[in-house]
């Protein structure tokens, strides 16, 4: 997880860096940021869409593949697979009270 908050950091950044040399590093302030942030919030509602419809039908192409094979799709023995993966892999600290995501738990590189 840390690993791909420094991604989003380093896009972020690299993002900034390329405006301020495209456009001047105080361009912003003439900009109407709120009227250019409602224009992204329609886009991200377009996306949230998008993305919506393509996880549905995701989730029924896995649950028809996992039904026509006999895989168990439950939450329960998702979770249970999951555990024993995470245990299994390399950064794994054997804390018997550390859950998945719990400090002690999973580590990330």
């Amino acid at each position: 997880m840390q690993a791909l908050s420094e991604m989003f950091d380093q896009m972020t950044a690299e993002r900034h860096k390329t405006g301020a040399e495209e456009y001047g590093a105080f361009k912003f302030l003439e900009n109407d940021t709120l009227d250019m942030l409602c224009e992204e919030l329609a886009d991200i509602s377009n996306y949230a869409r998008y993305t919506f419809i393509k996880v549905k039908l995701l989730q029924a192409a896995l649950a028809e593949a996992a039904s026509a094979s006999g895989v168990d799709t439950s939450t329960e023995a998702m979770l249970g697979q999951l555990d024993g993966d995470l245990r299994n892999a390399e950064g794994w600290r054997d804390d018997p009270k550390a859950g998945f995501g719990q400090p002690g738990g999973w580590e990330s590189e």
